[in-house]
């Protein structure tokens, strides 16, 4: 019997899906010499791509398993870390990890740095001079922040590697830098957020227009703003304007409880938006759309908003996410405590130095509120005499 997306060359069988197939977590492998058990396996990842391609265009999108039904179907040595992997995405410890820490942290290092390298390899037998080497080619292929990510990714696989028993021995990467890449400095003016927005309103991008002042006034991070739900939607008991409140996912980076509130501008534009629409959301659907009435993703929107700054300002190369940190370069500028910030917009910037330099960078306005402290302080210490 044929199964389809499977082939025998030299007397091994290999699962070949399609460039369709890919985008939902498919992925070409090896599944051993032909016969009952390679068969077998080619299969049942044959029936789990019906299953998938059954669903409607909406309910394929928002399928999460397949990616991992893909690898745990994969075939690894005994004891490899690729039969590690496998066992780590099925614990629950995986599960309890943010939706997006998995998808954009640990499934990408994975597939793009580790998995083809490592998979097949016992962990055991690898050398602290094999991943310099390893480290060494994403830094050129990729870069440093790529290359920096898949070695922290790493030592934490490690550590599951530990747990998990498949080895008993320490990380070979430990004393290999893992240097960091410099920090993004790019920020915002509120008047610069705002010509965005109006342009995209007047353009027809209204959903947009919508995600950058919620960008701009909340702090939430591009993932978190066009995800945003009709339940999300709230009104402050005490100025009356609409809030955004993610107080019980929290945010989809890290499942930090969050709150957005608008400003005036902010609250007339989502209720001129939501009335525009014309139709009552149940609590699921979400808020702002694509011109089409389709939700953004990842892509679209970074893709629709270079399209309005390069009209608002051409050769521009900043991104929505530096509205975050605009946000906080204000906040702080105004005077406001690390604490306070690292609740607003729902980090650690108020225990993580890395993080405090990240959305806190050298500012002359902030350097100009320290002169004036500094000369306060010199009169008070002259006045006592010291």
């Amino acid at each position: 019997m044929r199964i389809p997306y499977s082939r025998v060359r030299n007397g091994n069988r290999f699962f070949e899906p399609t460039p369709n197939m890919r985008r939902y977590g498919f992925r070409p492998q090896a599944l051993g010499p032909d016969g009952e058990a390679s068969r077998a396996r080619a299969l049942r990842l044959y029936e789990k791509w019906l299953s998938v391609k059954d669903l409607e265009p909406e309910e394929r999108t928002a399928t999460k398993a397949t990616r991992e039904d893909a690898a745990i179907a994969r075939h690894y040595p005994a004891g490899s870390i690729g039969a590690a992997w496998q066992t780590w995405i099925q614990s629950e410890p995986w599960r309890q990890l943010a939706p997006s820490t998995r998808a954009k942290i640990w499934w990408e290092a994975w597939v793009k740095r580790i998995e083809p390298v490592f998979a097949e390899v016992d962990p055991d037998t690898v050398t602290m001079d094999q991943l310099a080497a390893w480290h060494a080619w994403i830094v050129e292929e990729s870069g440093l922040d790529a290359a920096h990510k898949a070695m922290k990714i790493w030592r934490a696989f490690w550590r599951v590697l530990l747990a998990l028993r498949y080895t008993r021995l320490s990380d070979p990467s430990a004393k290999i830098r893992n240097r960091q890449p410099s920090p993004r400095t790019a920020r915002f003016a509120h008047g610069e957020a705002m010509r965005l927005a109006k342009t995209a309103w007047r353009r027809g991008y209204r959903g947009l227009a919508c995600i950058i002042v919620v960008a701009w006034d909340t702090g939430f991070s591009p993932q978190d703003n066009r995800t945003l739900q009709a339940r999300h939607l709230a009104t402050d008991p005490k100025g009356g304007r609409l809030i955004l409140d993610r107080s019980v996912e929290g945010r989809g980076k890290t499942g930090v409880a969050v709150i957005g509130t608008l400003s005036r501008f902010g609250d007339w534009l989502v209720r001129k938006y939501l009335a525009e629409l014309g139709v009552e959301m149940h609590d699921a659907a979400i808020l702002f759309r694509m011109r089409s009435g389709v939700p953004y993703g990842q892509c679209r929107l970074g893709t629709d908003f270079a399209a309005i700054r390069e009209i608002v300002m051409p050769g521009d190369k900043r991104q929505l996410r530096d509205m975050r940190r605009s946000g906080v370069l204000e906040a702080f500028t105004g005077g406001a405590e690390a604490r306070d910030v690292a609740e607003k917009f729902g980090n650690s910037i108020d225990r993580s130095s890395r993080l405090f330099r990240t959305y806190n960078p050298v500012d002359l306005e902030k350097v100009r509120q320290t002169d004036i402290l500094r000369l306060e302080g010199r009169r008070r210490r002259n006045k006592g005499g010291s």
